[in-house]
């Protein structure tokens, strides 16, 4: 028989360079750039900035709970153990961003930009990227459920392990997009979204009913 194949992760982006802890003075002006930042145990809580830019920074233990950040530009941005639930970020724009043991539920980043991204072990139940841009993005061992990909382009994304339950994909690109090892029951998605996706043999039940095959077994009674 032949030998089963494991699942190959992505390199995750490289992590930014060791930065000092340092303080952020608060308000935040309305047009600001923060660049070799590193924020621990911070409450940011419904924070408000028009065009925030964050270059090499690391954000542990920080809450932004709420915030509202319109076209928020990230780079070389490590966050690990904060809470993003709630937040909106619409035409953002991220690069070489991880997201790791994260809360991210009902986080809304409509027609934003992501590039050589890393979410591990987020809880994201609810999170918003309608007509969103993914290149090489990686979603690993995430809660997904109730997502929403509407009109995406996730042609270079990985669902490694991720609870998709319910997640919508309704005229999403999914062409070379992984979803092996992941939940994929009760998915909005179609026959022209899933053509040149990439699942493995356990999901292939699931994924024929969406193509609208109803799969029966021989009659006995045929001749």
């Amino acid at each position: 028989m032949p030998s089963k194949k494991t699942l190959q992760e992505p390199s995750p982006p490289s992590p930014p360079a060791p930065i000092p802890k340092t303080a952020l003075s608060l308000p935040i002006a309305e047009e600001t750039t923060l660049e070799d930042l590193h924020l621990n145990a911070m409450d940011l809580k419904d924070l408000q900035v028009l065009l925030l830019t964050i270059r090499r920074a690391k954000f542990e233990h920080t809450a932004l709970t709420g915030a509202s950040l319109p076209r928020v530009t990230l780079t070389d941005v490590d966050l690990q153990n904060c809470d993003l639930a709630n937040v909106t970020m619409p035409k953002a724009s991220l690069t070489r961003v991880a997201i790791s043991h994260s809360r991210l539920v009902g986080l809304g980043a409509e027609e934003s930009e992501w590039e050589d991204a890393v979410f591990t072990e987020c809880q994201a139940k609810y999170i918003r990227f309608p007509h969103t841009t993914f290149r090489r993005v990686l979603f690993h061992n995430c809660d997904l459920a109730d997502s929403d990909f509407l009109g995406a382009d996730i042609r270079k994304v990985t669902f490694l392990n991720c609870d998709l339950t319910r997640a919508r994909f309704s005229t999403a690109q999914c062409k070379g997009t992984d979803f092996r090892g992941s939940q994929m029951e009760g998915l909005t998605i179609g026959s022209r979204e899933l053509q040149g996706a990439i699942i493995e043999p356990m999901q292939a039940p699931i994924v024929i009913r969406y193509l609208g095959v109803v799969v029966k077994w021989p009659s006995s009674e045929s001749s």
